[in-house]
């Protein structure tokens, strides 16, 4: 991936490969064609080509992607959660300057699971991360019972520090 034009060639396909890969999982519900469109309109701008990392087969099909970015919590803290009129100077220093990145989104098509496809993926993002002093990285919500990606972070010091639930109560009348 060397533009954002390139993200956007994939994205169709990004978004084929996250119903797929995500299917399985508690909760997920596919996502629309209006909602493909509006996550491209939302996320395009701030993604940077060489946070992203994409798999293709010999046919040039996308089999995986990774998707991250310099975090912009602090960035949004500082601009009290505005970006006008100067909080936007505030994510645009986070997007150059960071020490933190957050794993967006990270699919793998069920048939190229278990097939090293996620090493390929980190193995273009890490050294982005380290050339550019990402010294930590946040991931998203997991499922506390998502073994497979669990075991991605397996091999890195890691702590948890933040947890989300979901509990199901019947309501009889």
């Amino acid at each position: 991936v060397q533009t954002k034009k390139d993200i956007l060639f994939y994205a169709d396909q990004i978004l084929e490969i996250l119903n797929l890969a995500y299917n399985d999982l508690f909760a997920f519900c596919p996502l629309k064609d209006k909602q493909k469109d509006q996550l491209i309109k939302d996320f395009l701008p701030i993604l940077q080509p060489e946070y992203c990392s994409f798999v293709v087969n010999k046919e040039n099909k996308l089999v995986g992607f990774g998707i991250s970015t310099p975090s912009l919590a602090k960035a949004l803290q500082k601009a009290n959660g505005t970006l006008f009129p100067f909080g936007f100077l505030h994510v645009l220093r986070a997007l150059k300057t960071n020490d933190m990145a957050d794993l967006l989104l990270v699919g793998v098509r069920p048939e190229y699971r278990d097939k090293g496809v996620t090493a390929l993926i980190f193995n273009r993002i890490m050294p982005a991360f380290i050339r550019n002093g990402i010294k930590y990285v946040e991931t998203t919500r997991e499922l506390e019972n998502n073994n497979r990606i669990q075991q991605l972070w397996s091999k890195y010091e890691y702590r948890q520090h933040k947890r989300s639930r979901c509990y199901i109560k019947s309501i009889k009348n």
